[in-house]
């Protein structure tokens, strides 16, 4: 009796563990990513060297609230959906800023999930990774 009470316990081990069915895709496979590569580069080339430390202040004050920058904007579709990255791209040369290049990536139906920022010398690098359901 105990010999038949141990076979079956044994045999509805692996009926009780398995707990999970499988799902049909995962999160990544649902969504189409982009990336927003932004460039501002100052147009300005104004040395402040000689002058006291409160005009250079004030000169970076002024920069940093109205900056005269050159903005570059790329869209990086990675291998998809090439008539849109081409519409998109003769759009970016008229974008005076980024808050225009990201709406108009809203408008496509692209939803912001993250910016990251590097600044290089006087340039500054923006990433906007975006996604939108397939």
């Amino acid at each position: 009796m105990k010999k038949i009470i141990v076979i079956l316990l044994l045999a509805a081990v692996p009926f009780f563990s398995y707990s999970q069915k499988r799902g049909k895709k995962t999160d990544s496979q649902n969504y189409t990513y982009m990336i927003i590569k932004a460039v501002e580069v100052p147009m300005e080339s104004t040395n402040y060297n000689e002058q006291g430390e409160d005009v250079v202040a004030e000169a970076n004050m002024k920069r940093a609230l109205k900056p005269d920058v050159k903005l570059v904007v790329l869209f990086d579709y990675g291998d998809g959906n090439k008539q849109e990255s081409n519409e998109m791209l003769r759009r970016s040369r008229s974008f005076k800023s980024i808050a225009s290049a990201l709406n108009a990536a809203a408008n496509k139906g692209w939803i912001l999930q993250d910016v990251s920022t590097t600044m290089t010398d006087n340039t500054t690098i923006h990433h906007y990774f975006m996604r939108r359901s397939k």
